[in-house]
């Protein structure tokens, strides 16, 4: 992908002005997922897909794997952790295939996975020791465009930079549970329920909930809308009365409504207790304060299955579920 849009999308020479058009093959999304599974008759459920898309992303290729009869997990295990499993260091061999020189950009890889909501550009740069040069740049540009992963800029972001994320969900997999060899052939069903997988799954569906930004703003009724979108965080001061929030996403809108979205990844729905609600108000609170925002807050959920329907749900102003996600 980097060799095609250096050197001939973006070709100087002999190649110049000659593309007469260019394709841009996304992932497949979950619905096509969906109706690809449904093509090789697996019989998955819109929730095995998730855990699958978690593991492997859209990519086709990867989805071929999965054997009619077998849970995600015996996938999983089969492909990653039995000995002489085909993905166990496809990790390498996809930057071989696509860089020439790959250990700069798995590098910038390695530092992003250490970080949930990314970092800037000189944080990268102090942590890799790598030369801040256009080189650089053209390495960050590549990694976007190969879809490994994204730049944004949160609300009043003061240090005029953006903050480059890791999203790409075979990546994040991989530094999770495959950097740690491991002798288990039945590695992953045995973690199961552990937190190293919890962890992992909460982090990975809030991915997979950027990757499918066109079916939030779809739910949410502004696919025709400008929208910002970034996780936000704020350390704790109460000698400003701030008290210390994390946001997994917030959709700045052109329309001056800001969604708060908290993800969940449960199979059940969600039932709001009356401490999380004190714990959501007190992160519109933070938001509020520090961005100094004039727009009109909307606290939104994505769950798979919803909400319970309680007294404090009603205070949610959108719900977000699995239905959403497939549309």
């Amino acid at each position: 992908t980097s060799w095609i849009i250096n050197n001939i999308i973006h070709s100087k020479g002999g190649l110049y002005n000659r593309v007469t058009t260019q394709i841009s093959l996304e992932p497949f999304t979950l619905k096509e997922c969906e109706e690809y599974s449904k093509y090789r008759n697996l019989s998955l459920s819109r929730k095995q897909i998730i855990d699958a898309y978690m593991v492997i992303g859209g990519i086709p290729f990867y989805w071929n794997y999965i054997r009619k009869g077998d849970s995600i997990a015996q996938f999983i295990d089969s492909n990653f952790f039995e000995k002489n499993a085909p993905f166990r260091n496809e990790f390498k061999y996809i930057f071989s295939s696509l860089f020439a020189q790959p250990n700069d950009y798995i590098k910038i890889i390695e530092s992003l996975s250490t970080k949930k909501y990314g970092l800037t550009r000189k944080e990268i740069i102090d942590d890799t020791k790598l030369i801040d040069n256009g080189l650089f740049t053209g390495k960050l540009e590549d990694l976007i465009n190969c879809g490994f992963i994204r730049e944004y800029s949160p609300i009043n972001y003061k240090k005029k930079s953006v903050i480059y994320q890791l999203i790409d969900p075979f990546t994040i997999f991989h530094f999770h549970f495959l950097t740690n060899k491991t002798n288990d052939d039945n590695y992953f069903e045995n973690q199961i329920n552990t937190p190293l997988i919890n962890s992992w799954e909460g982090l990975s569906f809030e991915r997979i909930c950027l990757l499918h930004l066109n079916n939030i703003k779809k739910a949410l009724g502004v696919s025709g809308v400008y929208t910002s979108v970034y996780p936000w965080s704020c350390k704790k001061d109460l000698d400003n009365d701030i008290y210390g929030s994390q946001i997994d996403m917030v959709v700045e809108r052109k329309d001056d409504v800001i969604n708060l979205i908290e993800i969940k990844y449960t199979n059940r729905k969600y039932s709001i207790t009356s401490q999380y609600m004190d714990t959501l108000e007190k992160k519109k609170h933070d938001f509020i304060e520090l961005t100094k925002t004039k727009s009109s807050i909307h606290l939104t959920f994505i769950t798979l299955s919803g909400l319970e329907e309680n007294s404090y749900s009603k205070e949610i102003q959108s719900v977000i579920t699995i239905e959403d996600l497939f549309s």
